[in-house]
């Protein structure tokens, strides 16, 4: 080291500054020397916290917590403190440097080398450790009372060995102590997740024994080499934590003692009082151990330890000792604003997040200047105590800067974030084809604490744990009765996602602090539902800051893109007709233009987001390709991605801009927007021929029913010429997969999600906006989700199968409608809505009693679950208006519901339907005698043509009416809902989810539809009606049976049904000339 530094050219006063080893959440880590009188220096640790941090309240607290604690401490197996102080305004501590490594990369090194740890290696130097923490869990204050001291961050990376072999305990920055002057808020867990014990992960109070466990896991890992927890889902972790079974090392590991074992077991104990009554009692129970099991020549701690990672830690000092560092530099400021709007972001960013304006300082421009800690530039080093951020958190990811060392943004120390999903709005996490396991024991930075928290008003979070229950289809009724108990017991909805699967939402509709504890704990209770009960935890964070809702563009920006007479086209319903292949009757021009604008400025607010800050940034709606300057198709009106980069240019950006177009259909109207333009590349990947698309389109053709790993080699090969941009968009298209009505390429999911893993692999660390496109398939909807998957570093996550957004969404909405469940404390909510006939009807006090449907629903009571559900809002789009529920009697066939509305002038009714209870094949169904749902505003047309039976045209509403009435079904006891179709169109539309009463029925309705394959919908429908369809060559009239929806499946005899469908051959005479 070079010795003599002038007092010009230190921090602190005392302190030359050798490099900076990394940058965290709160503050900045520096190995330095400390420089004293007559030649004296030694080597110490920096740690100072960020300027930026000052005004923040309770940081200054937080960060000199850690000294508050350690300056108690006075022990070989401590690291040690110096000083604590403050200089221009920073606050530093000054602590021991450890000429040594931490467990952590001890173990990679002795992986990479091919020599694992001797066990008696790996127990000499836990026991250490133990005698390091007995000290601090029996520390007293100046006063002579205990400190109650909890480390709660015990981990490979907190332990460090010298090369001399002592080791040592690091970084009690969370240590729960009586002398802390900042206090942890009530549901916040700290430490890393895979070495909490089960009582942290419940949210209990914790003591010397956490810690112990803890330090039972590190050894656990050196023992086996392998993590403990082999998932990087955190709320399986913990269910895993606080549920599952030790298993024992030698399962994992030959020749490991008995003895051995036996201690690590009893460290890791569920129960507390089990494990060691203290870690001095551990370390006496590891010494007893060493003292049985002779040292081999060579194999000592400080000869392993040296051996391994000597050269590496000597050549620290070394290499930084090897030239004088110079003044403290000065370095860009934290935030700036952006000359155009003003808004204040992050330097870090090279785009404004509001404007899309770049922050690049203008050429020869001087940059603002903030002095602040000197900013050196060698290349980081690994002390084992740095503060690199945790990869399963949901802030940015730690990059490495100019200056070599790790980065994390700064993050408001009050927002302790919790990240089991991270937001698909912040930056890319690592993606990976080969490995989605979690991290192995020593990987690097896996940072010292997961702060995993509940609601918090400060942290402004949305945290949702789902508790997902599954059994076997013979014990549905002991799991469904379990269910319900547990969640009445746990004040948490049940929602049914089939005959034997439940989820019980923690979290809805609002949030609490023990919302985790709680589902740990229910999880618990349900063990006794049976044998054969699997239970899993899946856990989600969604940040407020992170959801945006866009603002609808305007015309002018429209205009930059597109045509101005064709802009002024779209007041035409015909021209919005043709565009989505309707009659111009049915379009509502106002309520679809405000959609398209608000989509395109959910693309361009994305854009935005995306070049701010540097990541993926996902657009739930959006990827019109199909529309050209002039004209729009395809179901594209205008060109969202072309205007969100015209705008992007007029606000001054200036970037390279790429378009990858994976959409089943070529991008010709994105090309015939954007091609040609500088500094712009369009790709695409499709099953269509349109013909050629405009010079400089990286087009690439794939031929029809493409097998997923052609498709995705031909995805790869584009990814290898898309050259590097400045944000790329990507239309991660739906209508990729086999069996897409309109698509050709047939892919599957999985493959779908292979393509997507692998862009998300080859964008990683740049801005992009990621765009559903088109999808006309029922599990379109899967490919994007899993899309936005991968992006949130959970690509491995499956969809259950048999999952239905729609139907799950009305169940949840059904059971908050219902007071006694959507309020276990037994009050009615303020928003559950009433009428005075039912206040004064039981008491006779009011006039005669107003009908209700089925002795139970008010009109009052329909029209707001309908409010619920959206579908009034759904009819207001149509153009009615004035909407009103009239119930009555019918005085024989059940009770009637007609919901009106208002439109050009007069009421028409909108839906009419007859209902009643009805027993079939021994069961209760809600029956639907009569349903009709009708348009009277639309008109029928070539493109709609009238189907028997109807009047005007339907409002498209069928899925959601039959959800309704299921829900209906469900509240009144039913076993489910029954209608009988009076045309076989209805049978066809209604076949997803209802079948026939009996399987020779099912079985004929099943040959009918395969015999009238070859024939539209309407040809078919007309052909059954007018009598033109012959079974085995006699006129065959249409059979109005009953169809069944059971809420709980009843699979029909599948034999039987086989049966009838081939017996029976159906053919069609031509219809009668003239």
């Amino acid at each position: 080291m070079v010795s003599g530094a002038s007092p010009s050219s230190l921090i602190f006063g005392r302190y030359a500054v050798l490099r900076r080893v990394a940058v965290g959440g709160m503050g900045e880590i520096f190995l330095a020397r400390q420089v004293g009188v007559s030649g004296f220096e030694r080597p110490v640790i920096l740690k100072s916290l960020l300027p930026d941090l000052l005004e923040h309240e309770g940081s200054v607290e937080m960060f000199l917590d850690e000294a508050r604690v350690a300056a108690h401490l006075n022990h070989p197996n401590v690291v040690s403190l110096y000083e604590v102080g403050a200089w221009q305004g920073t606050f530093y501590i000054a602590m021991e440097y450890i000429e040594g490594e931490n467990l952590g990369r001890l173990a990679k090194a002795a992986q990479r080398a091919g020599t694992p740890l001797p066990h008696r290696v790996c127990a000499q130097m836990i026991r250490d450790a133990a005698l390091g923490l007995d000290h601090a869990h029996h520390a007293r204050d100046s006063q002579g009372a205990p400190l109650e001291l909890v480390h709660r961050d015990i981990s490979p990376q907190n332990i460090m060995v010298r090369l001399d072999g002592l080791t040592k305990v690091v970084d009690f920055g969370v240590a729960k102590a009586t002398i802390r002057a900042s206090r942890t808020r009530t549901g916040v867990l700290k430490g890393k997740l895979r070495y909490m014990s089960p009582e942290q992960v419940r949210n209990e109070p914790v003591s010397g024994t956490s810690d112990q466990f803890a330090l039972g896991v590190v050894l656990w890992e050196l023992c086996t080499r392998r993590p403990f927890i082999d998932t990087d889902n955190p709320a399986e972790a913990m269910r895993r934590i606080a549920l599952a079974a030790v298993p024992r090392p030698s399962q994992f590991v030959e020749g490991l003692s008995p003895l051995l074992e036996q201690i690590i077991l009893r460290m890791l104990h569920r129960a507390p009082a089990q494990r060691f009554a203290r870690c001095s009692e551990v370390a006496r129970a590891l010494q007893s151990y060493l003292d049985e099991v002779p040292e081999a020549p060579g194999e000592g701690v400080s000869a392993v330890v040296t051996r391994l990672v000597g050269d590496t830690v000597l050549a620290r000092l070394r290499d930084a000792g090897s030239g004088e560092p110079g003044l403290p530099q000065v370095r860009e400021p934290s935030s700036v604003s952006c000359p155009r709007c003003g808004q204040s972001t992050s330097a870090t960013n090279r785009f404004c997040p509001a404007c899309g304006n770049s922050l690049t300082p203008a050429s020869g421009g001087p940059a603002p200047k903030l002095a602040m800690m000197p900013v050196l530039r060698e290349p980081p080093v690994h002390l084992g105590d740095e503060d690199i951020p945790d990869a399963p958190t949901a802030k940015a990811p730690a990059a490495r800067g100019d200056d070599g060392a790790v980065h994390e943004p700064p993050t408001d120390p009050t927002m302790e974030v919790p990240a089991p999903l991270a937001s698909v709005l912040a930056e890319a996490p690592p993606v990976s084809e080969e490995d989605d396991g979690p991290p192995a024991l020593g990987d690097e930075a896996p940072g010292p604490t997961v702060k995993i928290r509940a609601m918090d008003a400060q942290a402004q979070m949305r945290r949702l744990t789902l508790l997902v229950v599954v059994g076997e289809p013979a014990q549905e009724a002991r799991l469904r009765e379990a269910v319900s108990q547990a969640a009445a017991r746990h004040h948490v909805e049940a929602v049914s996602l089939s005959e034997a699967r439940w989820c019980l939402p923690f979290g809805l509709p609002q949030a609490r602090p023990d919302d985790a504890t709680r589902a740990l704990k229910c999880a618990e209770d349900l063990g006794s539902a049976g044998p054969g009960v699997r239970r899993g935890l899946e856990s989600g964070v969604v940040r407020a800051a992170d959801v945006r809702h866009p603002v609808p563009v305007s015309y002018a920006q429209l205009a930059r893109v597109h045509d101005a007479r064709y802009l002024e086209s779209l007041s035409d319903p015909a021209t919005l007709a043709r565009i989505y292949a309707t009659d111009p009757s049915e379009v509502p021009v106002d309520a679809l233009l405000d959609s398209v604008r608000l989509v395109c400025g959910g693309t361009l607010g994305a854009a935005r987001l995306a070049l701010a800050r540097q990541g993926p940034v996902v657009n739930m709606a959006g990827g019109f390709h199909h529309a050209r300057p002039d004209k729009g198709g395809g179901f594209c009106t205008v060109n969202d991605i072309a205007v969100a980069v015209a705008d992007l240019r007029a606000s001054g950006f200036d970037g390279s801009v790429a378009v990858l177009d994976l959409d089943a259909h070529p991008p010709d109207g994105t090309a015939a927007c954007l091609a040609g333009q500088p500094k712009t590349w369009i790709g695409s990947v499709s099953g269509s021929d349109w013909g050629l698309l405009p010079p400089g389109v990286d087009e690439t053709r794939v031929p029809d029913g493409c097998d997923d790993v052609t498709y995705v080699q031909k995805v790869k090969d584009l990814l290898s010429r898309m050259p590097a941009s400045d944000i790329t968009f990507i239309i991660a298209g739906g209508d990729v997969l086999s069996g897409d009505r309109f698509g050709r390429v047939g892919i599957t999911l999985q493959g779908a999600r292979k393509r997507d893993v692998a862009i998300a692999a080859a964008l990683r660390g740049r801005a992009s906006v990621w765009l559903p496109g088109g999808g006309y398939h029922p599990e379109s909807w899967k490919l994007f989700a899993g899309t936005v998957l991968v992006l949130a570093g959970l690509g491995h996550q499956r969809i259950t199968a048999r999952y239905d957004p729609l139907s799950a969404r009305f169940q949840r909405i059904a059971h908050l409608l219902v007071p006694e469940q959507a309020n276990t404390a037994g009050t009615t909510p303020d928003w559950e809505p009433f009428s005075l006939e039912d206040l004064e009807g039981p008491l006779r006090l009011g006039p005669e009693v107003q009908p209700r449907v089925l002795g139970h629903y008010t009109a009052q009571g329909i029209e707001y679950a309908l409010f619920r559900y959206g579908l009034l809002s759904y009819v207001e789009r149509l153009g009615y208006s004035r909407l009103r529920v009239q119930v009555s009697s019918t005085g024989g066939t059940g009770d009637r519901i007609m919901v009106l509305g208002h439109a050009g002038g007069r009421e028409h009714l909108l839906s009419d339907s007859v209902l009643e209870r009805k027993v079939l094949q021994g069961e209760t169904f809600l029956f639907a005698n009569w349903l009709s749902l009708r348009h009277p505003r639309a008109r029928f047309s070539d493109r709609r043509p009238q189907l028997p039976g109807q009047e005007v045209p339907g409002l498209g509403l069928s899925r959601e009416t039959t959800e309704v009435l299921l829900a209906m079904a469900q509240r009144l006891g039913l076993s489910g809902v029954a209608f009988r179709p009076m045309w076989y169109h209805l049978a066809v539309v209604a076949r997803g989810r209802f079948h026939f009463s009996t399987p020779e029925r099912q079985g004929r309705f099943e040959a009918l539809m395969r015999d009238l394959s070859a024939l539209s919908l309407v040809e078919a429908t007309r052909a059954v009606a007018e009598g033109r369809v012959r079974l085995d060559g006699q006129p065959y009239p249409w059979e109005p049976d009953d169809m069944l929806c059971r809420l709980t499946p009843v699979p029909l005899d599948a034999e039987a049904v086989a049966k009838e469908r081939e017996r029976c051959r159906f053919t069609v005479e031509p219809p009668a000339s003239g």
